[in-house]
């Protein structure tokens, strides 16, 4: 039979000797992105929301 070798689990996965970086905690920086998301969609709504009352009014002034 053949002899299996055992390994240390740190040889098996260099991944756990690197240190990990300390920032924003995922779920609030998840909730940020959602936010401003959201933001962004009321803009863009606002946004075309005016340019349709611009054109309707130059519709009937000139209709």
């Amino acid at each position: 039979m053949a002899s299996l070798r055992c390994a240390s689990t740190m040889e098996l996965f260099p991944i756990f000797l690197k240190k990990t970086k300390k920032g924003r905690p995922m779920k609030r920086l998840k909730n940020v992105q959602k936010m401003k998301t959201v933001e962004k969609a009321i803009a863009m709504n606002e946004k075309y929301a005016e340019k349709s009352s611009k054109i309707k009014s130059a519709v009937e002034i000139g209709g």
